[in-house]
């Protein structure tokens, strides 16, 4: 049997929200995975500047696992589209990210 790939479908903003979503998607047999949880467990100040936990599933499975979590999460659910190319993930999430505030002049 090959090796399926997973794809990221959503993401979110805490690292509870996205503990939440995997056991849902679990429970309904859908393997998953999720990226930059362990970034923000060791480097925080670099999480905050990228601020979302992805999750992924495999090819066969994102039809039922995009249902489930609009099912469960309704619309606060941040889910991506399989049209965006990685460049365009890369450009929205510098477009998302919080600027930084620069220290007032003496």
């Amino acid at each position: 049997m090959p090796e399926q790939t997973f794809h990221m479908i959503a993401t979110f903003d805490s690292p509870e929200h996205a503990a939440l979503a995997k056991v849902q998607l679990e429970d309904e047999g859908i393997p998953v995975q999720l990226g930059d949880q362990e970034l923000m467990a060791v480097e925080w100040l670099t999480w905050n500047a990228i601020g979302t936990i992805m999750l992924g599933v495999q090819d066969t499975h994102i039809e039922k696992a995009v249902a489930r979590l609009e099912e469960y999460f309704g619309e606060t659910v941040r889910l991506i589209s399989q049209d965006i190319d990685e460049a365009e993930l890369e450009r929205q999430a510098l477009a998302e990210a919080p600027e930084e505030e620069m220290p007032p002049e003496e």
